[in-house]
């Protein structure tokens, strides 16, 4: 099926509340640059699950379009915006485009420029931020 608007908005439709990228196909197939945008793309679903405790239980990407109220508690918000499953799909799109070779590029030149610099990790027991 050619990639299309029609396309686009059936995967949206389909896909929206996911928070996966319309690339996402491209991560079945392993290689340097796939498993950085497999890595980018997991962590991205993962900050946005429904987890009650963590971000007024919206996720990374609705927390911030939501504004907290100054109460005692600070359990009350202003929810700025509602995010659409169309821009789910966006967002997961960018996030997941970071980890391909352009996306990578343009990521280590703003951690340059910003004087710090991204360096693979050799050991495999060093890998792990869960």
């Amino acid at each position: 099926m050619a990639k299309d608007k029609e396309w686009f908005k059936k995967f949206v439709q389909e896909n929206g509340d996911k928070n996966i990228s319309w690339r996402h196909d491209r991560i079945q197939f392993p290689c340097h640059s796939t498993d950085r945008e497999k890595a980018f793309s997991d962590a991205w679903i993962k900050e946005n699950e429904d987890r009650r405790w963590i971000d007024y239980g919206w996720g990374l990407l609705q927390d911030n379009f939501c504004s907290s109220l100054n109460t005692p508690d600070h359990l009350a918000y202003n929810v700025l915006h509602k995010i659409t499953k169309r821009e789910r799909v966006i967002v997961a799109t960018i996030i997941q485009w970071l980890g391909t070779n352009c996306g990578w590029c343009w990521l280590n030149k703003a951690v340059n420029n910003a004087g710090y610099r991204i360096v693979k990790i050799k050991d495999e027991k060093e890998n792990t931020l869960e």
